[in-house]
């Protein structure tokens, strides 16, 4: 390993910051070997190191720490998400701004060294420093978790089990840990020989947490004991030319058509994906809109059948209402609506409960939700236009769960980009559901990494709360995942296609679902504890000095 990360007294930093950013980009899905992810971070980790330990920092080096680290990570944000601009040009500066905000966190954690104790010791920070930046960066209106390293095992299930006790975020900490310690490994090997507790150390939390998943992943199994029949629809209609060009009832027709080459009596539930109803109806009448009307009716042939399916609408506000969604009804001069991004439970027409609906909660930045639209409201009409409803939606201030108004089961719809935040889905299980559903429409970003992507984070949330997910995306890829997050069924993409399915309803809740993203949390306790007490015991050293002196 000595060898193999070897870098000079004084590299090139430039080579330093390619090593890092590819091997990062290496290491993602969908088409990387994720455990090179454990040392990524080895060349840039070192090179910092050097420059604490050479006091390099008087010499013209200060300001060089920010730039390089944004180059390393400039190369794995756009290597990994450059087919946002497929949408929209503009898009790429989503991306780079991620990249920045990298930088900046180990720009941070290098001053914190340099401030605190430039030690081996303090490298054990830089997992403190990314998993806070992680945390913030999934909570705040440019929220962009898509690049948290933890997301990057998507594709070797069997790898991280464990993610139902800790989520995605105990996969960050696992990676930026086993760097820091490989990384002092080496430091250590170099100036002092000294290697064989460090070795232990990095060798054991690098195989010991694959060596606990594998025995998860072999001893888990799935109740099986409540089966429940699913099909899935995957019309394949462009979204820059067929899906909002049609009819709403060609469009309705070709669903119907799709569903009826694979729906039986058996049938629970049919699954379509987001947006794929085109009325863009009101709220307050969507009993009364024809694509339902029309469904309810299918349904009345099959006992069982619920359908989730994707809708935007409009809700009327009372009058002098005004939400931060809210937008003027033309004529008027105290009247607004909002319009929403939902799923809508379609259930049987002759039972109680048979339409409901559910609004987007995570919504999308600058598609769905224009950050720090209030301080700016400008930016609105800058806002990406992916067809339907332009500019800031309304969302649910709670989540809730669908009920089959026929069987009772209990379903947890994620719409899009919610499937990228494990502690949104995760509250699904909380509040009871059986089986998790994720509608979805990725036909924006073409045939590149994003589709695929994303079909792979649902394998994250079928884990993290040990439930079989079941994905219906409108260009693909719709799948059925079991809860160790192995594809049971998937679809080709861009191909209109159905899926069936038999999957199994699951009760409990695993330690993820019950707690959340506890780990961000504790890092920033430990931060602040480190803190204090380094502030006390500055103190009480100060305090002994003086004592000493009157002495």
């Amino acid at each position: 390993m000595s060898d193999l990360f070897y870098i000079p007294r004084k590299p090139h930093p430039l080579k330093v910051a390619l090593a890092s950013g590819i091997l990062l980009s290496l290491g993602w899905i969908p088409i990387g070997f994720s455990p090179l992810l454990l040392i990524a971070f080895i060349p840039l980790l070192k090179w910092e190191d050097g420059i604490l330990i050479e006091k390099s920092l008087r010499s013209g080096q200060k300001g060089n720490v920010f730039l390089w680290a944004f180059v390393a990570f400039a190369v794995f944000n756009l290597s990994r998400g450059w087919w946002v601009a497929e949408a929209a040009w503009f898009a790429i500066l989503l991306p780079i701004f991620n990249a920045s905000l990298m930088a900046l966190t180990f720009t941070l954690y290098h001053y914190f060294r340099m401030a605190f104790r430039p030690t081996n010791r303090t490298m054990l920070f830089f997992p403190i420093f990314w998993l806070m930046f992680e945390g913030i960066n999934m909570n705040w209106d440019f929220n962009f978790p898509w690049l948290n390293l933890g997301n990057g095992f998507a594709d070797t299930p069997s790898l991280i089990q464990w993610y139902s006790i800790t989520g995605a975020s105990g996969g960050t900490l696992w990676i930026c840990l086993t760097n820091v310690l490989c990384t002092i490994l080496i430091i250590d090997i170099k100036r002092y020989g000294a290697w064989l507790a460090r070795a232990f150390a990095a060798m054991a939390i690098m195989f010991v947490p694959i060596g606990i998943s594998c025995i998860m992943y072999w001893n888990y199994e799935p109740d099986k004991s409540k089966p429940a029949d699913i099909v899935l629809l995957q019309p394949n209609l462009d979204p820059y030319d067929e899906q909002y060009s049609l009819s709403a009832d060609s469009v309705t027709s070709i669903l119907l058509s799709m569903a009826s080459k694979e729906v039986d009596e058996k049938t629970d539930y049919v699954i379509a994906p987001e947006s794929c109803l085109q009325e863009y109806a009101w709220e307050e009448r969507l009993s009364k809109v024809p694509s339902v009307e029309r469904i309810l009716q299918f349904n009345k042939d099959y006992p069982r059948l619920n359908w989730i399916a994707g809708m935007s609408t409009r809700r009327l506000l009372p009058p002098n209402v005004k939400t931060d969604a809210a937008r003027y009804i033309q004529g008027t001069d105290s009247l607004f609506y909002e319009c929403s991004n939902v799923a809508l439970n379609i259930g049987q027409p002759d039972k109680p409960n048979n339409l409901y609906l559910r609004r987007k909660s995570y919504l999308t930045p600058t598609v769905e939700k224009m950050p720090y639209k209030k301080y700016m409201p400008f930016l609105e009409s800058l806002a990406l236009n992916l067809g339907g409803t332009v500019g800031t939606l309304a969302t649910d201030s709670l989540l809730y769960c669908f009920y089959n108004n026929s069987t009772g089961i209990a379903s947890g719809v994620m719409i899009c980009y919610e499937s990228v935040n494990g502690d949104i889905v995760r509250i699904f299980s909380l509040i009871g559901n059986e089986v998790l559903f994720c509608i979805t429409n990725d036909g924006w970003w073409g045939d590149t990494q994003g589709y695929k992507q994303h079909k792979s984070m649902s394998r994250l949330r079928a884990i993290e709360n040990r439930r079989y997910l079941c994905r219906a995306a409108n260009t693909g890829i719709s799948c059925f995942i079991d809860p160790r997050g192995n594809i049971m069924k998937e679809s080709k993409y861009w191909e209109r296609q159905t899926l069936k399915d038999t999957i199994y309803l699951q009760k409990g809740k695993t330690f993820y679902a019950k707690h959340g993203d506890y780990i961000y949390y504790l890092t920033l306790l430990i931060f602040f504890v480190t803190i204090l007490m380094t502030a006390l015991q500055d103190i009480k050293g100060k305090c002994g000095k003086r004592n000493r002196k009157r002495k």
